[in-house]
């Protein structure tokens, strides 16, 4: 995996324990912006940094973090080597700063922590979905950060300036810059109460990409690919029904109507709820898994009972299928949603409907799949056709 992927994968076993054993008195100790920062000061798998990399960290800063660290290292990496080594001695901690040094930090971090806090009640309060909360909780951070003052309402040109710095020096896709836009507009219009017009600050330019999909004989290969049943079973319900990863993981049994031959997609994105099809084709297997009980909390679970599978274990799974298959990967899992709604668009299905069963809030968004479907576009005669060349003859 890279450097960043590692960085999602963790943050995201750490929210889920969090919640799972609802450390409501541990949140301050598990602050979020400290294994944020850890993670990225410490790229790759947390459980392979070396012992001393991660005392060190721990005597450089200003604050007391060990505890966050330790709590990091206890109930989401687990690893006893590093367990042992952050509560056996004490950090080492350097050459102490000038007292200036201090005075200057130690307002400012408490002031980040104050308006982090007050970030999160404001997406909280709009019932924003816990990964948006989690990539606006980030980005605030390093912006904050990277700012080095009190946020002001003549920070339009800083905020152009850390858009150059994530494109530049960061080398953050456009994409991924305008996510963070939007998060800094978020946090000085809705928390600061600080306005910044969104027109004021430029939009890179994301161009449109076509979504790559697979043959029908590719799909059947890849989900045959997958020698495990329950495996078997995440793919095809992933490819039968357009799910997301999202979807796919916290998909549980009573989503399923078998009466009524319906999945509920239940808190989808935008906080929407759906159905689609459960098709008779693969209703039995369907029906054979849940009787086996192996899905309780969750239908596809990991070795915890009650634990969803992590993104990167289902898109593990996903892989493995394709090099069994001989297939080389057009993408990650969500390439099986885009071949269902491209598949679905050739054996003639309305737009409006794919568009339900997709969840899009905009059919625009789901019309991209017309400028990929095969079946359209083989139907179109070149004007070449007209032309009396003499080939073949």
């Amino acid at each position: 995996m890279t450097n960043r992927e590692w960085k999602t994968f963790w943050l995201a076993k750490a929210s889920d324990e969090v919640e799972r054993i609802n450390l409501s008195q541990a949140l301050s100790w598990f602050h979020y912006a400290i294994v944020n920062k850890f993670l990225t000061e410490n790229p790759g798998n947390p459980k392979a940094i070396a012992v001393e990399r991660v005392l060190a960290f721990v005597a450089a800063q200003q604050n007391d973090v060990r505890r966050p660290i330790i709590l990091f290292y206890e109930k989401v990496a687990r690893s006893d080597k590093h367990l042992a080594a952050l509560t056996a001695r004490p950090a080492i901690r350097p050459a102490a700063p000038h007292p200036a040094t201090i005075a200057n930090q130690e307002p400012r971090e408490t002031e980040t922590a104050s308006i982090l806090k007050k970030l999160d009640l404001e997406l909280k309060a709009r019932n924003y979905s816990r990964r948006t909360v989690e990539n606006y909780r980030a980005i605030s951070y390093n912006y904050l950060t990277w700012l080095k003052k009190p946020p002001s309402a003549s920070d339009a040109g800083a905020i152009k300036q850390y858009q150059l710095h994530l494109k530049e020096k960061k080398n953050y896709a456009p994409r991924t810059v305008n996510l963070a836009t939007a998060a800094i507009i978020f946090l000085y219009n809705s928390v600061l109460e600080i306005p910044v017009a969104p027109t004021s600050l430029p939009r890179m330019k994301t161009g449109r990409p076509l979504p790559l999909v697979y043959s029908q004989q590719d799909i059947e290969k890849i989900i045959l690919g997958a020698k495990n049943h329950k495996h078997r079973l995440m793919l095809t319900l992933a490819y039968a029904c357009g799910l997301r990863l999202s979807e796919l993981r916290f998909l549980k049994p009573e989503h399923i109507d078998l009466e009524r031959n319906i999945v509920w997609i239940r808190h989808g994105k935008g906080a929407k709820d759906r159905g689609v099809m459960l098709d008779q084709a693969i209703k039995p297997e369907v029906l054979a898994f849940l009787k086996s009980g192996k899905g309780k909390t969750f239908l596809f679970e990991g070795y915890e009972p009650g634990h969803s599978l992590t993104p990167t274990t289902i898109s593990k799974i996903y892989q493995h299928a394709c090099e069994n298959a001989g297939i080389e990967p057009l993408g990650g899992i969500h390439t099986l949603r885009h071949s269902f709604a491209t598949h679905l668009l050739e054996h003639g299905t309305d737009l409006r409907y794919i568009q339900e069963l997709l969840g899009h809030a905009s059919s625009k968004t789901t019309e991209i799949y017309t400028h990929v479907s095969s079946t359209a576009i083989s139907r179109i005669r070149s004007p070449i056709a007209h032309l009396n060349l003499g080939i073949g003859k």
